[in-house]
């Protein structure tokens, strides 16, 4: 991603100035397949939002998902937040937006 934001703002006054969130809502089966993946709060920059799907997307099968996640037609849904800092120096933050209190929740 820093290579992709450097050739598309390369004096950093579009992206540099504010940390960027996506956060994205994916669904799995009890085999662990992806069946569903979309973005529920965008960053507001597009190709940013592109990457936290194609990382979804390029994943392997989800191994070993506990039964009790599973609703009766056997899914279940969950939220995932990306986090871009580029404000304070490039960084990067992953975690599940589901949790309450979770960093991709709250907001930065």
């Amino acid at each position: 991603m820093e290579d992709e934001t450097a050739k598309r703002d390369p004096t950093g006054s579009i992206y540099l100035w504010k940390d960027r969130r996506t956060v994205v809502e994916f669904t799995i089966d009890r085999q662990g397949e992806l069946k569903d993946v979309h973005v529920t709060m965008s960053s507001g920059v597009e190709y940013l939002d592109h990457v936290a799907l194609d990382a979804f997307r390029r994943a392997e099968r989800f191994p070993n998902p506990p039964p009790g996640l599973f609703s009766p037609d056997g899914t279940v849904t969950m939220g995932f937040g990306f986090v871009l800092g580029l404000a304070r120096g490039f960084r990067t933050r992953l975690g599940p937006a589901y949790l309450p209190n979770s960093p991709a929740q709250r907001g930065y």
